[in-house]
């Protein structure tokens, strides 16, 4: 039973490794830039859910505060990118 229990372990966190590593190959290979705030962005949204579990709120809704915590992360990054780096494939006109 405890390697079920370990392989679906595994699985899920494979996924979410598997997400990250889309985004940082995506930033890194096809945009030709270096932004590392997808990974920043993983750990923002388990610190907002750990903090919130914590302090007693349902793992459920703490998911959509997490949620809520990356877009506003990549709003930043995405705006800090548009001002300050200037490059064509980048920006939009």
């Amino acid at each position: 039973m405890a390697l079920i229990t370990n392989l679906y372990s595994a699985l899920a966190q494979g996924t979410l490794w598997g997400i990250m590593a889309l985004g940082v190959y995506i930033t890194f290979r096809i945009l030709d830039i270096a932004d590392l705030s997808c990974d920043g962005t993983f750990a923002l949204g388990g610190c907002i859910s750990a903090i919130l579990i914590t302090r007693g709120v349902n793992p459920f809704v703490t998911l959509l505060f997490a949620l809520v915590g990356g877009m506003l992360a990549g709003l930043v990054t995405g705006c800090d990118l548009s001002r300050y780096f200037n490059n064509d494939r980048i920006m939009v006109r």
